[in-house]
Parts: C-alpha cells; sequence; structure tokens
C-alpha cells in the first residue's frame, strides 16, 4: 500500500465526520505532498483520530519524515489527531525537537489486548498465541477470518459475503445482530465489529476491523498452506472490486481489484484492468503508485504490454523532471513498436518524445518528432491523437513568438470532434486562444473563448485548470480597468489553488493581486497581499520544489514598494497590514466540547 492509498482511506474517515475537502482535493492534478497538507489541515478542524501503522514504509511519498513530524505537531492546537507506529523510530534528536508529538513506535491497543507490552519479539509471540487460538475457532469463523485479512482494510459486510461465496461459506447476516462466525472471531480480539447506526441493514455495513499483525499472519499461513486457495480468493477479491468500479467509476476499487488479480498471478487479468485507470493515476499526480503498478506489468508482460508499460514509465520520468531518462526510455520504447509494426502506439510514442523535447526547449526537434506523429494518425484516423498532437504545434508557435500560426492552428483544432467532445482539451485550447487575443488587445475575443474555457471546466470540477483560466479573466479585467471585478477574480483564483494544497499557486495569485493594488494605488492592501503571499510560501509541503522564482518576485515586490513607502510609511502601512490580516483570518469560536 503506498500513502496515495492511506490518503484515499482518510478522506472516507473524513467526509464519515463531515468534511469531504480532501475526498475533492484527490481527484484534482496536485502534488502528492500538497494533498498530505490538506489532510493535516482537516484534521486541524475535525475530530477524527487517524492511526497509520508501519508508517515507516510510507515515507516515500510524503515527501521526508522531518518535515512531516513538524506537520504533525501543528495538529496539537486543533480538533484532529493523528498517530504513527513503526518498527524503525526516527532519530531521537528529532523527536525531542517534536513538541507535543506523542508516538508509541513499540505497542499498540492490539497488542495490550493480547498482553504484549514490549521488550520481546512481539510479531513471534503473537504468531504462537494466534496459533493455539485458531485451535479451537470453528472452520466457519477460520474461513471468515482469511476472508476478511485478504480483503482491503475495514471491508464492508456485503465484501465479505461475496468474497465467502467463493469459499463456499455463506455469512448471512440478516439478523440485529451479527453472523455466529463473526461474533465467535470477536470474542477472541481478533476482528473489531462496529454497531449498526440509526437501524442500518447489518449485513451492508457498517464495516469491520481486522488488526494489521493478524491480517498478515492469516495471509502468509493461508499462501503457505493452502497456495490454491489463497488464489481463489484474491480472484473472487478482484472481481468484487471490478464490479464496484464498473457501477461508481471509483479509482481506488479498480487498484484494489488489479492488486488482488496481480496477488493471484492472474496477470492477463490485471493487465487490462490496470489499462482503465493508471491514465487517471497519473493526471491526479499519483506517481508512486503508478510506477508500482507499470514496473509490475513490466515485469510480468512480454511484447505489446511490455512496451505501454515502458512508456508510461517514461511519462512519469518527464513528469518527475527526469527529461533525458524520459527520451531514452521513450527511444527504447520507439524501436519496440516499429518492430512490432505497431503503428497506432508508434504515433504515440512519437508524440511524447515532442512533449519531452517540447519541454527541454528544443523545439525544432519537437516539431519533427510531433510532424512524424500527426502524418501516423492522421493515416490512420486516429482523431484523439492527432488532436492532442495539433495542439502541442500550436503550442510550439506560441512558445516561438509566432501567434498568428498558433492561433491558426489552435482555431483548426477545436474543430477536431475528439477536441469538442473533451472538455478538458477544449478548455485549454479555448484558454490559449484567449490569452491570445488578450495579448493581442483583442478584448471581446478574448472574454469570449476565457468565458467558453471556464464553462468546459466547471462541470469537470478541474481546479488547476480553473485556477489558470481566473488568472486570464483577471488580467482581461486588468486591462479593461475593470480593477473591482479583477480583484473578485484573483480572490477566486487563490481559494481555488488553496483548496488543491497549492501553496505556490496561491502565493503566485497573491502577487498578481498585490500589483493590481499597487496600479490602482492602494498600497497598504498590496502590502498585504505580499506579506500573504509570503505566509503561503512558508506553509509550502516539506520536498516540495523550491519556489524560486516565486520567492523572488515576493521579495522585489514588497522591496519596491517599502521603498516607495519610505521608512515610517512602510513601517505604518505594514503593521496596518498585519492587523488586517489578522483580523481576516482569525478562526471562529469553537462550538466543540471536551477533547478528542
Amino acid at each position: 500500500m503506498c500513502f496515495e492509498e492511506v490518503l484515499q482511506q482518510a478522506a472516507d474517515l473524513l467526509q464519515q465526520a463531515g468534511s469531504g475537502l480532501l475526498a475533492e482535493v484527490l481527484r484534482q492534478r496536485t502534488m502528492a505532498q500538497a494533498k498530505v497538507a490538506v489532510l493535516l489541515e482537516e484534521l486541524r478542524k475535525t475530530q477524527v483520530i487517524l492511526w497509520i501503522d508501519d508508517f515507516d514504509l510510507l515515507l516515500p511519498g510524503i515527501g521526508g519524515l522531518e518535515g512531516f513530524l513538524k506537520r504533525v505537531a501543528a495538529l496539537a492546537g486543533g480538533s484532529g489527531r493523528i498517530i504513527l507506529t513503526s518498527e524503525h523510530p526516527p532519530p531521537p534528536e528529532l523527536l525531542c525537537s517534536m513538541e507535543c508529538v506523542a508516538v508509541d513506535w513499540e505497542n499498540s491497543p492490539f497488542a495490550s489486548r493480547w498482553g504484549f507490552t514490549g521488550g520481546g519479539d512481539i510479531r513471534a509471540a503473537f504468531s504462537s498465541a494466534l496459533g493455539n487460538t485458531l485451535r479451537h475457532l470453528s472452520e466457519s469463523a477460520i474461513s471468515v477470518l482469511y476472508a476478511a485479512s485478504a480483503l482491503p482494510p475495514e471491508p464492508s459486510r456485503q465484501a465479505l459475503r461475496e468474497v465467502l461465496a467463493s469459499l463456499q461459506v455463506e455469512l448471512v447476516l440478516r439478523c440485529p445482530e451479527d453472523d455466529p462466525p463473526l461474533l465467535e472471531l470477536e470474542s477472541q480480539g481478533l476482528v473489531t465489529l462496529a454497531a449498526p447506526k440509526g437501524g442500518l441493514d447489518p449485513a451492508s455495513g457498517p464495516p469491520l476491523s481486522v488488526p494489521a499483525l493478524v491480517r498478515e499472519l492469516m495471509a502468509k499461513e493461508l499462501r503457505s498452506s493452502a497456495p490454491s486457495a489463497w488464489a481463489t480468493l484474491q480472484v473472487a477479491i478482484g472481481t468484487y472490486f471490478v464490479r464496484l468500479g464498473s457501477k461508481s467509476k471509483e479509482l481506488w476499487h479498480l487498484v484494489n481489484g488489479w492488486r488482488a488479480f496481480f496477488t493471484a498471478k492472474e496477470y492477463d487479468a490485471a493487465y487490462e484492468l490496470q489499462k482503465t485507470f493508471v491514465e487517471e493515476l497519473l493526471q491526479r499526480g499519483s506517481t508512486d503508485l503508478a510506477r508500482l503498478v507499470l514496473e509490475e506489468t513490466t515485469r510480468t508482460s512480454t511484447g505489446l504490454r511490455r512496451a505501454v508499460a515502458l512508456g508510461n514509465l517514461a511519462i512519469i520520468r518527464k513528469n518527475c523532471g527526469d527529461l533525458s531518462g524520459a527520451l531514452k526510455l521513450y527511444e527504447q520504447v520507439r524501436e519496440e513498436f516499429e518492430s512490432l509494426d505497431d503503428s497506432a502506439n508508434l504515433a504515440r510514442v512519437l508524440h511524447q518524445i515532442g512533449n519531452t523535447q517540447y519541454v527541454m526547449g528544443n523545439y525544432e526537434t519537437a516539431t519533427e518528432s510531433y510532424e512524424s506523429s500527426l502524418e501516423i494518425s492522421n493515416a490512420l484516423g486516429d482523431l484523439k491523437v492527432a488532436a492532442a498532437t495539433q495542439i502541442q504545434v500550436a503550442n510550439v508557435h506560441y512558445m516561438q513568438g509566432d501567434r498568428t500560426r498558433a492561433l491558426a492552428v489552435y482555431l483548426e483544432a477545436l474543430d477536431n470532434p475528439r477536441v469538442s467532445e473533451d472538455h478538458g482539451l477544449s478548455a485549454a485550447v479555448n484558454l490559449q486562444i484567449g490569452q491570445i487575443h488578450l495579448l493581442e488587445k483583442h478584448y471581446l475575443e478574448a472574454d469570449l473563448y476565457l468565458k467558453e474555457a471556464e464553462r468546459r471546466v466547471r462541470p469537470a470540477d478541474d481546479r488547476r485548470s480553473l485556477v489558470k483560466i481566473l488568472q486570464a479573466q483577471a488580467m482581461l479585467a486588468r486591462e479593461r480597468r475593470e480593477y473591482d471585478r479583477a480583484r473578485v477574480i484573483y480572490d477566486q483564483a487563490t481559494e481555488a489553488a488553496r483548496a488543491l494544497g497549492d501553496h505556490v499557486e496561491a502565493a503566485t495569485n497573491l502577487v498578481l493581486t498585490g500589483e493590481l493594488e499597487e496600479e490602482r494605488l492602494h498600497f497598504t492592501e498590496a502590502l498585504r497581499c505580499y506579506l500573504q503571499a509570503q505566509d503561503s510560501i512558508g506553509g509550502t509541503v516539506p520536498g516540495a520544489p523550491e519556489p524560486i522564482e516565486v520567492v523572488r518576485r515576493i521579495e522585489d515586490r514588497l522591496t519596491s514598494l517599502r521603498a516607495n513607502l519610505g521608512p515610517q510609511g512602510a513601517t505604518k502601512a505594514e503593521a496596518s497590514a498585519r492587523a488586517k490580516q489578522a483580523q481576516n483570518t482569525a478562526p471562529p469560536p469553537s462550538s466543540l466540547g471536551g477533547k478528542s
């Protein structure tokens, strides 16, 4: 399990507590570190305790232990808490510097329940105790425990019943109490059953909990003693989650299904399933999980399947900044597609090679690759690849300063049915056309295309694109001297960036807002915006790229404004700005009683 999946489970927990922001952010295109920041911010406001076992295994996804623990320490003044357990404690000097962080790295309530208080090999001791306990359980209870241990954490009653059918075990759950095997397991401390709420049908919820150590040992025992039963169980789990995912379109059901099929060594089923969600993982910024899925695919496949997976791994390298490594991998993939005589995928990899060269600023080389891709995709009638490539050709013209050619190609791309049907692509093209008209001072046309771009992204709730569109709309309002309207739009863009957990983008919007206020001679308000931008950068998640350009821009604006105001004027204005900022950000009186 990777940290992205932990975030998803935390989002489910927060939703049950009435907070849906993290669930919304997880559907957006934003960095994993920013999602972590949103999680911790929501925990400050929500009476929830989040317990994460084996935390050390998740460290690669959070951007560094020290920065994460410092953010956990900040929860001391809020409503929620987070508890971390790990077999490998952090350095003592780090824990000593973390005030208000209570981390028990050896014991847990589960260990205490079984009488283990540390000082020995807890796993070995519990393994022996569990073996003795299993000898006194009924066969149906053992089967239920196997199924509950194999399912992802907090399995529902419905999931348990469907998966148990593969083992020919019936779980009734028709009476107000739970089925006898569950009660038998609960009496032994092997599962925890949540009480039904408000007359809720016990067959459909609430979920049950199985301690991590129980899950681990039961899975290990079943894999060694009955591998065919283990595989049958995993196939049943995969089938269950595919059904759920097909119905709900929920990404994580598909991920759970893929993992089950892969564990059962049903590699064909796993490959077909990962094709349906890998692209969405990449779009959401879930890089670690996407990399894991693709690496396992390349390890267990050959030919076309392996080449496609390698191409997606190259996309991850490109997105992580390893452009030369991505190009090297793309060239290998191109050779494989050429040897397979796979023109459709060859067009796609040529498009991606062009994208990588484009990011590197090699526009001529990028154009050559795009033209080769466009020739193949047009010949095949692949409108989707052709449309995406055509847009990139226009982007090259735009970056080279040839707005006339760029505009002509963008407008041509809008006529492509795949662009008009794809809200994301259409919004991106309309935004680019609007920005060209804005630069050319064709304000009516700019307004028309920017409104169309906004209309396209609103239903999809694509906040990342919305921020860019709002920035362009605010700039248009500034050009028209509609300062009040521009301010409203900049504020909307700032809030959208904050909702994504993107402190750098929020700071960028605040700098633009400050420049607007300077433009209309509201110097104290401009100063407040720059100071807010500075504070926002201070909230950047540890491990994220250093926002050097934004920091430099903030410092330049502050230096210039303070020089224009003079020493006394700057001191007075800054005190006023700080006072107003504190007034605007003061938390409302808490209505929560007691302690969590």
